[in-house]
């Protein structure tokens, strides 16, 4: 992975995680289909589940260490999508035991400190009628740039 820097913060943790997700052997044994971006490219798209990482949102307010550090909060939202409800469980469990074990590789993208912040479920109507399970998984991290 490419080490961070201010200047790429939200392409580097985007394109980090996104790596970690498609490579990793349990995650994509449940789910080929992992998007960079919207929610809204499932209503075009069939063949579920899907996997979305979206951009990272990070949070201002830098603590400057010294005159050429300074630390970023950053959390990502990551969506499964499914119409099964127990697909969406399951493959959200196998994302988030993907990201927690990979934390060796975020460390040498300047991404420290990963932590759950929230998960949620709720249904989605697609316009065809058919409802999708997306499973939203916050995780965040720690900028030190």
């Amino acid at each position: 992975m490419t080490a961070t820097t201010y200047a790429t913060v939200r392409a580097n943790v985007q394109s980090t995680l996104y790596t970690i997700l498609t490579t990793n052997a349990a995650v994509k044994r449940l789910c080929t289909h992992v998007l960079d971006g919207s929610i809204y490219k499932i209503s075009e798209e069939r063949g579920f589940p899907y996997i979305i990482v979206n951009t990272p949102t990070t949070f201002h307010g830098n603590r400057v260490l010294d005159n050429s550090n300074f630390t970023q909060e950053i959390s990502v939202q990551i969506i499964v999508a499914s119409i099964k409800e127990s697909v969406v469980r399951t493959l959200a469990d196998a994302v988030i035991n993907a990201l927690a074990t990979s934390q060796s590789t975020t460390r040498a993208a300047r991404m420290n400190w990963f932590r759950l912040l929230n998960t949620n479920l709720r249904p989605f109507l697609m316009d065809n009628g058919d409802t999708v399970h997306l499973y939203e998984i916050t995780v965040g991290y720690k900028f030190i740039g």
